[in-house]
């Protein structure tokens, strides 16, 4: 057996390090397509103030889908959830048909000020396809 000097090793754990840095990256972002396009139509992307001060852009039905598993249990009808959906998005084009509740973003997630908003990744799966559900059959509807 060949015994490997140290600079081949260190090459050795590198390249390993490497593979594993990429196929973790490559996962991560599939399961994020995959969330994504699977729930979500295409539509607009919207600028977004967290509750930390940062503003990031995020397509405005995922975003919905959030606010939705915010402000409404997932276990409410699905009638309901889709109100609660056609209110939110309601809300928020009526915020940037104003040019947005803040400086640089069309809306926050602070409740007390705009929406609510929570991660639907947090959700269990059953409860996030739900509400997806609810806002993608909604999807484009407004009071």
């Amino acid at each position: 057996m060949i015994n490997p000097g140290p600079k081949a090793r260190i090459a050795l754990i590198l390249a390993a390090a490497l593979m594993l840095l990429i196929i973790c990256v490559w996962r991560l972002t599939a399961t994020e397509e995959e969330e994504e396009g699977a729930a979500y139509p295409a539509g607009p992307v919207i600028a977004v103030l967290s509750r930390e001060g940062e503003i990031f852009q995020m397509p405005l039905e995922r975003f919905l889908t959030g606010v939705v598993a915010a402000e409404m249990p997932a276990a409410f009808r699905e009638e309901a959830l889709a109100a609660q959906a056609v209110a939110a998005r309601t809300y928020i084009l009526a915020s940037l048909a104003a040019g947005g509740r803040h400086k640089e973003a069309a809306v926050c997630c602070d409740p007390a000020c705009c929406q609510a908003w929570r991660d639907p990744l947090e959700l269990a799966e059953e409860d996030r396809k739900k509400v997806a559900e609810a806002v993608a059959r909604t999807a484009g509807e407004v009071l």
